[in-house]
């Protein structure tokens, strides 16, 4: 299955200057020192620990450190949340509920009980959204309505994406890369350079290969290899490659594996500040996916 996304984004604010509070670990309820997390739930810049919704933010450094990867880890780190791959006839997607309210059908009929928003951009089905959690500065999942704030389909929650911003200070690159077990190859690099003293411009690319995990089988060759042929009924055989006719012999049986990965993503993004209650910011991002289904068991 497949999916081409391209997304763009263009925001504008004005903010005044303000007192920073310090954010209250989630984990243990002690005060971090300097450690800040802001969040823009309440469409307003301010401290986790000052805003006044049930919301747990994921910055990126967690991200990198527990591994996660995509939107259909982060139910690994949210409580009361569940983040699950999905397949539907349009392409890879990820069912999402909060609190016990969701969506499991990722059709395009349906719109989720929670939304999805990248940027301030609402992204409004389930198919396509499984996203990489790609220069991300962090990560909001809003537990509960919010459609107050969030407008429609926010019954059970909402999860913002908000990306990095390029830096203006100091120029940044980063490359990495990963080999593992079946054919696992990924890659990620990217870079922020400053224009000028008030604008930057960043660069990020993705790229993500693995064979996947789980066989598919052709039934009757399996039949006739484990020496039961009379098991396969009138089964046809399903490849040329698979076939016991003619007296020959394959190798194996499997005719396609489950679980696989193949996607490429390019994401590039400008941030001008022409004074200090001013700023700017636009990012365009475009995906190409095309993994294999999730791998499923009867």
């Amino acid at each position: 299955m497949f999916k081409n996304l391209a997304m763009a984004s263009i925001s504008t604010a004005a903010l005044l200057s303000g007192q920073g509070a310090y954010a209250q670990s989630e984990e243990n309820g002690e005060r971090r020192g300097s450690d800040e997390i802001v969040v823009t739930a309440t469409k307003v810049e301010t401290s986790l620990q000052e805003t006044p919704i049930a919301i747990t933010a994921v910055t990126s450094e967690t991200l990198a450190v527990r591994g996660l990867t995509t939107t259909a880890d982060l139910g690994k780190i949210v409580p009361n949340a569940d983040f699950q791959k999905a397949q539907g006839i349009y392409g890879p997607a990820v069912t999402v509920f909060l609190r016990g309210i969701g969506q499991h059908d990722p059709q395009l009929n349906g719109e989720p009980a929670a939304a999805f928003y990248i940027d301030d951009v609402y992204y409004p089905h389930l198919f396509g959204s499984q996203f990489d959690l790609l220069d991300l500065d962090h990560v909001e999942v809003l537990r509960g309505p919010q459609g107050t704030l969030f407008g429609r389909n926010a019954i059970a929650g909402a999860v913002n994406l908000v990306s990095k911003k390029p830096s203006l200070t100091e120029a940044s690159a980063s490359i990495e890369a990963t080999l593992g077990a079946y054919n696992r190859r990924d890659f990620r690099a990217g870079f922020s350079v400053p224009v000028t003293d008030t604008l930057a411009v960043g660069v990020t690319v993705l790229s993500k290969k693995r064979q996947g995990y789980q066989e598919m089988l052709d039934f009757t060759c399996q039949m006739y290899k484990n020496g039961t042929p009379e098991l396969a009924g009138s089964f046809p055989f399903q490849t040329p490659e698979t076939t016991f006719a003619g007296g020959s012999t394959p190798d194996n049986c499997v005719i396609d594996h489950l679980g696989g990965e193949d996607t490429r993503a390019i994401r590039g993004s400008v941030y001008w500040e022409p004074s200090d209650r001013v700023e700017f910011s636009m990012s365009a991002d475009y995906m190409d996916q095309n993994d294999e289904i999730p791998a499923e068991y009867i």
